[in-house]
C-alpha cells in the first residue's frame, strides 16, 4: 500500500519538515461498538466492564516510521499509533510489548493480534497509544533485536513518541504534553528504563503523569541467579537471546560455548533468524539447566574472568535506581516462574532505598497470576488507574 508522505501543506507553500515521524499509513479504523466488543473478549476479569463503559470514541490505526538511533547512527524503525477521533485534547500513552523473537508477530506486521487490538481500543478512552516494534523488528529486522540493551530500546520508545506528536499534528489532533507509561514482562523493563530517563533527564520535554510496569527483568543479575538455583526453567530462550544481544551490541566477547551445552550452542543462532517464536525455539532447547547451561557458567560464573564481560553487561543494562518524580504501579503475578515476583518487590526496596517516597510507588500482586497470564489483568488496572488520574 501507498504510503503517505509526512509533510502537510498549508497556504505556506514550504512543506512542514518532521525530525522524527518518517511516513504514515492508516491500516485500520475502529468504532466505539467494535472497540467494546473486541475488549469483551477479555472475559470476567475484575474491572472489564469499568474499562469497557469508558470507550467513547472511534480510533484510527497507522503503522509508523520513524528515525531514531541505534549505536550512534539513524535507522528507520516502526510502530503503531491509535488515535482516538473528535476526542478534543489528549494525553499521550507509550506502551511497550513483552519479548518477541518472530519477525511476523511485530505490532507493525501483525496488527491485528488480539492483544494489540485490544491495546488500540482502550484508545477510545482518550489517549493517544504509540506501540514501537522496538529495533530488529519491523522496518529493522535485518538486525538482532538488542534484547534486554537498555542503549539499544529506550531511544525507540521516546523518539516514537515524538513521531506520534508530529502524526497528531499532520492529521489535526490535539496532544498535551501529558504522558502515561506502560509495560509488561520485557516491555516492563523497558519501562522503567524510559521512565527513569524521562524523570532524570527529560523532564522538560516529557510531563510524565504516571506508569504501570509488570513483571519486568528490571536486576538482570538477580534473575538470572534465579535460573540457576533452578533444576527446570521453562523459558530457556531468555537467555541465549540475551547473550546473543550482547554479543551483536559488542559488550560481550563470550562465545555461546562459554555458556552453552551442545547440541544447543550449535543450533542457537540459526533459531534466532526471526522466523520462530518462543514456543518453536524452547522446544529445540532443553528446560534442564544442568543440561542447558556449561557447568563452569553455572558454577563459576563469579568467579571466572571469563565471564566477567558477562555479569558487567547484566549489571549495566540493569534498571538503575532512581528518586521517583511521579507514581510508579509495579505488577507481578504472584505465582510467576518465569521472572519470579521477588523480582519487583526488589525493584521496589531498591527505588525506596534511593530516596523514593512510599506514596509514588506500590507493588500490586496479581493472586494467581502466572507471567503470560497476569498481563490482561495489570493492563486493566492499570487503564482505570490512568483515566482516574487523566479524568
Amino acid at each position: 500500500m501507498l504510503l503517505t508522505p509526512s509533510c502537510k501543506k498549508d497556504k505556506n507553500p514550504d512543506p512542514v519538515i518532521n525530525e522524527y515521524l518518517v511516513s504514515h499509513e492508516k491500516i485500520a479504523s475502529k468504532t466505539v461498538l467494535q472497540s467494546k466488543a473486541l475488549l469483551g473478549m477479555a472475559g470476567d476479569i475484575t474491572g472489564i466492564d469499568e474499562l469497557i463503559s469508558q470507550i467513547d470514541y472511534d480510533v484510527d490505526i497507522y503503522k509508523v516510521s520513524y528515525n531514531t538511533s541505534f549505536k550512534g547512527s539513524q535507522i528507520i524503525a516502526t510502530g503503531l499509533v491509535t488515535v482516538p477521533t473528535n476526542a478534543g485534547i489528549i494525553p499521550i500513552l507509550s506502551f511497550q510489548n513483552g519479548t518477541n523473537v518472530k519477525h511476523s508477530k511485530a505490532p507493525s506486521v501483525d496488527p491485528s493480534n488480539l492483544l494489540f487490538q485490544m491495546l488500540e481500543s482502550v484508545a477510545g478512552s482518550g489517549f493517544m497509544i504509540t506501540l514501537p516494534d522496538y529495533i530488529g523488528s519491523g522496518s529493522s529486522s535485518d538486525m538482532l533485536h538488542p534484547y534486554y540493551y537498555e542503549e539499544g530500546i529506550t531511544p525507540s520508545i521516546l523518539d516514537l513518541i515524538r513521531a506520534g506528536k508530529e502524526l497528531a499534528a499532520e492529521i489535526e489532533i490535539q496532544t498535551s504534553d501529558d504522558l502515561y507509561l506502560m509495560g509488561y514482562s520485557e516491555g516492563g523493563w523497558a519501562t522503567l528504563q524510559a521512565m527513569a530517563q524521562i524523570e532524570n533527564n527529560l523532564s522538560n520535554e516529557f510531563n510524565l503523569k504516571a506508569t504501570a510496569s509488570g513483571a519486568g527483568a528490571y536486576d538482570l543479575k538477580f534473575v538470572n541467579d534465579y535460573i540457576l538455583t533452578q533444576e527446570t526453567y521453562l523459558q530457556p530462550y531468555y537467555l541465549p537471546y540475551v547473550l546473543l544481544a550482547y554479543q551483536s551490541v559488542e559488550i560481550i566477547t563470550n562465545s555461546l560455548s562459554d555458556v552453552f551445552n551442545e547440541p544447543y550452542f550449535s543450533a542457537i543462532p540459526e533459531l534466532f533468524n526471526g522466523n520462530f517464536d518462543g514456543n518453536e525455539i524452547n522446544a529445540a532447547l532443553t528446560t534442564s539447566i544442568a543440561d542447558l547451561l556449561t557447568d563452569g557458567y553455572r558454577n563459576d560464573l563469579y568467579t571466572d574472568p571469563k565471564f566477567s564481560d558477562i555479569v558487567d553487561a547484566l549489571e549495566d543494562n540493569s534498571v538503575n535506581p532512581w528518586i521517583l518524580k511521579s507514581p510508579l504501579a509495579l505488577f507481578h503475578g504472584d505465582t510467576d516462574a518465569s521472572v519470579p515476583f521477588s523480582t519487583s518487590e526488589l525493584m521496589k526496596t531498591e527505588l525506596l532505598e534511593a530516596g523514593s517516597q512510599e506514596s509514588m510507588i506500590e507493588l500490586i500482586p496479581i493472586l494467581g497470576g502466572d507471567h503470560a497470564g497476569s498481563i490482561l489483568p495489570m493492563g486493566i488496572e492499570a487503564m482505570l488507574w490512568f483515566l482516574e488520574i487523566k479524568n
